[in-house]
């Protein structure tokens, strides 16, 4: 992508690229139920449709206790910001039924809770 020249949209190439790495990653990451997670609080920013969604991961116990998105700009998530995060703790599996016309969204939360909990230490 550094060598891309795109006719507009340039400045996103790099936010992209992460995104479409994190997918790679979270396809080969581990699994929540057995991993040993550190409690506390971590934030990590993701890119929605219409803008960033801002989220907050919470773990206790060594697991996965809440996420909260805390900002998002998103027009029509059709819930995905409340059902989307419900789902991945209550299933403690970022492999989640996502909601039909708000992929990217639900994309961008799945992607951005993997990204802080690597941050708690899953391998």
């Amino acid at each position: 992508y550094p060598t891309a020249t795109p006719p507009y949209g340039r400045h996103l190439l790099s936010r992209r690229a992460k995104k479409v790495t994190s997918k790679l990653q979270l396809l080969a990451g581990g699994d929540l139920k057995n991993a040993r997670l550190r409690d506390g609080n971590y934030r990590e920013v993701a890119l929605g449709y219409s803008g960033d969604i801002h989220l907050s991961v919470q773990v206790q116990g060594g697991k996965l206790s809440r996420i909260q998105v805390t900002k998002h700009q998103e027009k029509i998530d059709l819930g995905a910001t409340d059902i989307i995060p419900r789902r991945i703790v209550e299933q403690q599996s970022l492999e989640v039924d996502g909601i039909s016309s708000a992929t990217v969204t639900t994309d961008a939360i799945v992607a951005g809770t993997y990204r802080a909990l690597k941050k708690a230490g899953l391998k």
